[in-house]
């Protein structure tokens, strides 16, 4: 994990849905989120994917390495790091945080929402992200 596949709609990028849960923790996910936010006919999924402690970073690693082979752009970071990153095709956009070990990303529809506002979505979800992971 995570899979070839490079497309927003596939993400977490397993290798099939039917392995879609095993394979985060075989993977070192401890602890997996995801949900659907809708409002104002704008729909955002977030996942989020929590490392386990013998593992703190790994997981994370593994979606650098891959977020850089589907040549996804660098959009930020936390402390000058390049830990944000984003992914679009015709249809969606995936904004990928990697926050202390933790995945977190934000898939919506391109039409629908500016890169700003995704930005401030993460915002939120990333000062979530660490009640998610206790």
């Amino acid at each position: 994990m995570p899979a070839d596949s490079c497309e927003p709609a596939d993400f977490p990028w397993t290798t099939s849905a039917a392995s879609a849960s095993r394979e985060p923790a075989g993977a070192g996910v401890r602890a997996w989120g995801d949900v659907t936010f809708t409002a104002g006919g704008k729909t955002v999924q977030e996942t989020v994917l929590a490392p386990s402690s013998e593992e703190p970073d790994s997981v994370a690693a593994a979606y650098r390495d891959h977020l850089r082979g589907c040549k996804a752009h660098v959009v930020g970071g936390h402390d000058g790091g390049s830990d944000r990153f984003l992914v679009a095709d015709a249809t969606d956009r995936l904004l990928v945080s990697l926050d202390d070990g933790i995945v977190i990303a934000l898939r919506a529809e391109r039409s629908q929402w500016k890169d700003d506002r995704l930005a401030e979505l993460m915002d939120a979800a990333e000062s979530r992200s660490e009640k998610f992971a206790q």
